[in-house]
């Protein structure tokens, strides 16, 4: 149950289960892992029991609290737009130091990708009285060259709606927009 809790331990353990089962798993659970995406495992869950308590009666229940949670839901769908390429990441490289950093997408925020603020990278420089092992002090710059959109997913966006329920006094159905991305898209 503790998978169904806590979002970014659940997926934690479901990486350290595949990675201890040599990554066979990977295929029947989710496709094949891509070694490029730090986010890890996909993992589809299906026919989840209703006794876990994550199922909602209506989408005007979900609230700011299940951000980060597992959350059921059932209503009607309704496709917002046709399949686009998205950027999943964009390249960076440090103007002072070379460094490359790579940026992944906000898919919650329309897949914007921020500038890195403060390069990651090390810089050589033999005899530096606060030098590190190896004589590398971190770059720090904030100066950084984009070297294009290489790493690219497909994207689309649905609108979930609560079914309608008839009767005199009943409200207005709600609705949330839903992001798909990758094998989930079509």
């Amino acid at each position: 149950v503790a998978l169904f809790e806590d979002f970014e331990q659940g997926s934690r353990l479901l990486g350290a289960a595949l990675a201890r089962s040599g990554g066979s798993a990977g295929l029947a659970i989710g496709g094949p892992v891509d070694s490029e995406d730090p986010r890890g495992v996909r993992v589809r869950l299906a026919h989840v029991p209703s006794c876990l308590g994550l199922a909602v009666r209506s989408l005007g229940e979900i609230r700011h609290d299940a951000v980060g949670r597992f959350t059921a839901a059932a209503g009607l769908v309704t496709r917002l737009g046709a399949v686009q390429a998205a950027e999943r990441a964009r390249d960076f490289r440090c103007c002072d130091c070379g460094h490359v950093t790579t940026v992944f997408a906000k898919v919650e925020d329309k897949c914007k990708i921020d500038t890195p603020q403060a390069c990651p990278g090390r810089r050589h420089f033999p005899g530096s009285a606060a030098q590190q092992p190896g004589g590398e002090l971190c770059c720090g710059s904030g100066r950084f060259a984009c070297l294009g959109s290489s790493h690219l997913m497909d994207y689309q966006e649905l609108r979930l709606q609560d079914f309608a329920i008839r009767g005199a006094g009943a409200a207005a159905p709600c609705s949330i927009t839903v992001v798909l991305t990758d094998d989930l898209v079509g």
